[in-house]
C-alpha cells in the first residue's frame, strides 16, 4: 500500500492532521480539547474515539460524586460528633461553675459573719471599757438589753484577753456578773483579777461593813472590789493572791501565795485558805490561818 505525505495509507482520507511520532491527537473544531496519548501505529475512527472519551468522563464523574459524598458524609458525622462532645463539656463546665459559686457563697456569707461578728466584738469591747462601776453595768445593761452573762467569762483567764482591760466577771451560771480589772502580769505568769488598788489616795478607805462588803471605787482606778465578790470568786474555783508593793522611791516587794479563799458573810468573811508563800515583801499573812 502507498503512503501519502503524511504517513498515511494512501486510499484513507486525511481527516485530521495525524503526528505518528508525537502521540498527541488534535481533534477537528466543535469536539472537546481532550489530549490522549496514542502508539504511532495506532488509528481509530474519529467516532470512536468520541465515544471512549465521554464515556471515561462519564464513568469518573460519578465515582468522584460518591467519594464526595462519602466526604461530606464522614465530615457531617464528626461534626455532629465534636457538637456533642462540645455541649457535654458546656454542661460540665456550668455545673463547676455553678459549684464555684456556690462554694463562693458561703465562703462570703462566713466571711460577712466574722465581719459582723467582729465588729459588734469591737463595739462591745470599747462599750465595756467606757464603764467604771456597778451602777454604769446597771445602765449598761438597761440600753443594751444584753444578757450580762452571755457575754462574761469565768476568770480573767477564761476571757482570754492578751490585754489589760475592764470584763464581765460571772464565777457561776448561778452569779450575777460583776465588773473587773484584768490585769496582765506576765513576770508573774498569767492574768490576774484585781480585788484592791490604792495608789493616788484620793479615795478614802475607811469605810463601814456594808461598804466593804458590795465595794467601792472606780474599776480602773483605786478600788476595792468587795467582800462578797471576793467570797463568790475564790469559792467557785481554786485562785492564788499575788499582793504587789511600792514605795515612794519607787522600790518595789511582792508576796504570792498559790492557794486563796475566804468565807462568806455568814462567816464573817473570814480567811479560810492560804497556801504557801514566795516573795520578796515580808510574809505578813501566814499567821492569820
Amino acid at each position: 500500500m502507498s503512503q501519502g505525505a503524511n504517513g498515511l495509507p494512501a486510499s484513507q482520507p486525511s481527516a485530521t492532521p495525524y503526528y505518528p511520532y508525537t502521540g498527541l491527537h488534535a481533534p477537528d473544531e466543535g469536539y472537546d480539547a481532550n489530549f490522549h496519548i496514542f502508539p504511532p501505529d495506532y488509528y481509530a475512527p474519529e467516532s470512536a474515539k468520541v465515544q471512549c472519551i465521554n464515556g471515561t468522563a462519564s464513568s469518573l464523574t460519578g465515582f468522584g460524586f460518591e467519594v464526595l459524598a462519602a466526604k461530606l458524609e464522614y465530615l457531617q458525622d464528626k461534626l455532629l460528633e465534636t457538637e456533642q462532645k462540645l455541649s457535654k463539656a458546656i454542661k460540665q463546665q456550668d455545673r463547676t461553675i455553678e459549684r464555684q459559686l456556690a462554694v463562693l457563697q458561703v465562703q462570703t456569707h462566713k466571711t460577712l459573719s466574722l465581719q459582723t461578728a467582729w465588729a459588734q466584738k469591737t463595739k462591745l469591747w470599747k462599750d465595756i471599757q467606757a464603764l467604771s462601776s456597778k451602777e454604769d453595768l446597771e445602765r449598761f445593761k438597761l440600753s443594751s438589753g444584753l444578757d450580762l452573762a452571755s457575754i462574761s467569762s469565768r476568770s480573767c483567764k477564761a476571757a482570754g484577753q492578751e490585754q489589760s482591760g475592764k470584763f464581765l466577771i460571772q464565777p457561776t451560771e448561778h452569779d450575777e456578773p460583776f465588773l473587773g480589772y484584768c490585769v496582765q502580769q506576765y513576770s508573774f505568769g498569767g492574768c490576774w483579777l484585781v480585788i484592791q488598788h490604792r495608789n493616788n489616795r484620793r479615795l478614802d478607805f475607811d469605810r463601814n461593813w456594808s461598804e466593804y462588803r458590795n465595794g467601792f471605787g472606780s474599776v480602773e482606778e483605786d478600788v476595792w472590789l468587795g467582800l462578797e465578790t471576793l467570797h463568790r470568786t475564790t469559792r467557785a474555783r481554786k485562785h492564788e493572791l499575788l499582793i504587789e508593793l511600792k514605795d515612794t522611791a519607787g522600790n518595789t516587794a511582792y508576796a504570792r501565795y498559790d492557794d486563796f479563799e475566804i468565807g462568806s458573810e455568814v462567816e464573817q468573811y473570814t480567811l479560810k485558805k492560804l497556801g504557801n508563800y514566795t516573795g520578796t515583801a515580808d510574809d505578813l499573812m501566814s499567821n492569820l490561818i
